[in-house]
C-alpha cells in the first residue's frame, strides 16, 4: 500500500456499484463509463490499499471479507456526502434556498418589508431569510467578510468588489420639540441654524459625513453628534431648545411632542440608500433572483445615484 493515499472519488463510487450489481458489464453501463475503464478503475483502487476486494465465483463477482468491510465504510460515507451536496444544492435554488440579510435600522419599518412581500408573492415563503439589523460600516465589513449574502447600507467609493444597487431615497428633516420657536414652521433654512446648537450625525459615518459637507457649506456644525434617528430624538425630547437635523425615518414616530419640519434649502432625495454585494463571490439562484427583484422593486435608476464616499479604515 502507497503511503500517501490518491484514492479518487470516482473510484469510490466505482467500487460501491460494483459492490452492489456483483456484475461488471451491469456495473459499467449504471456507471456509463466502459467496462475496461472499470475494471482498471477496480485494479488501481485495490493496488491503492494493498488488499483484494472483490473475487470471481464463477461468473459472479463477490466481495472478499477486505471488501466487505470497505464497502461498509465507504457507502456510509459516500451517502453522507451525497447528502451534504444536494443540501447545499438546495441552498442555491429559489423556493427552498437560503438568504443571509443585513440592513440598516431606516428601512426594516417599510421598504424592506414591502420589498419581502413582492419576493414572496413572485418564489413563494420556503426560501430561508436571516436578517441583522446594524450601521453601514459594520455591514460593509461583515460582507467582506462573507458573512452575509447581501446588505443594504449607504455607499462607500473605496470598496472596488461591492456592487452598489440604488434602492430608494430618504429627505433630511428638522426634528423640533413642541415647544421650538420653530415648531410653528412649514420649512426651516439650513443657515437658520447659525448660532443654533442642533445635533445630528457623528462625521465618521456614510451618511455623516454627508451631512458634514451640507452643513461646512452653511457654515453650521452640530453641537451633539449621535448615529442614528432615535438618539437624535431622544436629544430633542430632552432638550426642548435644541432641534434636530436628521432622515425622515420611523424612528421619530416612537416620540410624543416632536415636530417634522422641511429643509428649504435640502434636495428631498438627500441620501441613497443601496442593495450591495460582493462581485467576486459566486451568487446563488435564490441571491441573484432575490436582487433582480429588488432591482424591479426600486424606483431608481443605477445613473440616477450620485457621488460616493469614502469608508474610513
Amino acid at each position: 500500500m502507497n503511503n500517501s493515499s490518491s484514492l479518487s472519488l470516482s473510484q469510490l463510487y466505482n467500487f460501491k456499484k460494483l459492490a452492489e450489481t456483483q456484475h461488471m458489464t451491469r456495473a459499467a453501463k449504471e456507471l456509463y463509463i466502459t467496462q475496461p475503464t472499470l475494471s482498471l478503475s477496480i485494479k488501481a483502487l485495490e493496488h491503492e490499499l494493498g488488499v483484494p476486494l472483490f473475487f470471481r465465483d464463477g461468473r459472479q463477482i463477490k466481495l472478499t471479507k477486505h471488501g466487505r468491510d470497505f464497502y461498509a465504510d465507504v457507502a456510509g460515507v459516500l451517502s453522507d456526502l451525497d447528502r451534504s451536496i444536494a443540501a447545499v444544492r438546495a441552498q442555491g435554488t429559489v423556493g427552498c434556498g437560503s438568504l443571509s440579510i443585513g440592513t440598516i435600522p431606516t428601512i426594516q419599518h417599510d421598504f424592506l418589508p414591502e420589498l419581502l412581500q413582492q419576493f414572496w408573492q413572485e418564489y413563494g415563503y420556503d426560501v430561508k431569510m436571516g436578517f441583522t439589523v446594524e450601521f453601514s460600516l459594520p455591514l460593509i465589513r461583515s460582507l467582506k467578510a462573507q458573512e452575509f449574502d447581501l446588505i443594504f447600507a449607504s455607499k462607500a467609493d473605496n470598496e472596488p468588489n461591492l456592487c452598489f444597487v440604488p434602492m430608494l431615497t430618504k429627505r433630511l428633516i428638522l426634528v423640533v420639540h413642541e415647544e421650538s420657536p420653530f415648531a410653528d414652521r412649514d420649512s426651516v433654512s439650513l443657515s437658520e441654524l447659525r448660532g443654533v446648537p442642533f445635533a445630528s450625525y457623528a462625521p465618521d459615518t456614510p451618511l455623516g459625513m454627508e451631512a458634514k459637507r451640507l452643513f461646512e457649506g452653511v457654515g453650521i456644525q452640530p453641537a451633539i453628534v449621535y448615529d442614528d434617528e432615535f438618539m437624535l430624538t431622544s436629544v430633542v425630547v430632552a432638550n426642548h431648545a435644541m432641534p434636530g437635523v436628521m432622515l425622515d425615518t420611523f424612528a421619530i414616530e416612537r416620540f410624543d411632542g416632536v415636530r417634522k419640519i422641511a429643509l428649504a434649502d435640502v434636495p428631498d432625495a438627500f441620501h441613497y440608500i443601496y442593495l450591495a454585494y460582493d462581485k467576486r463571490i459566486y451568487r446563488s439562484q435564490v441571491v441573484e433572483s432575490f436582487i433582480e427583484t429588488a432591482r424591479r422593486f426600486s424606483s431608481i435608476a443605477q445613473d440616477e445615484a450620485p457621488g460616493t464616499f469614502a469608508v474610513p479604515a
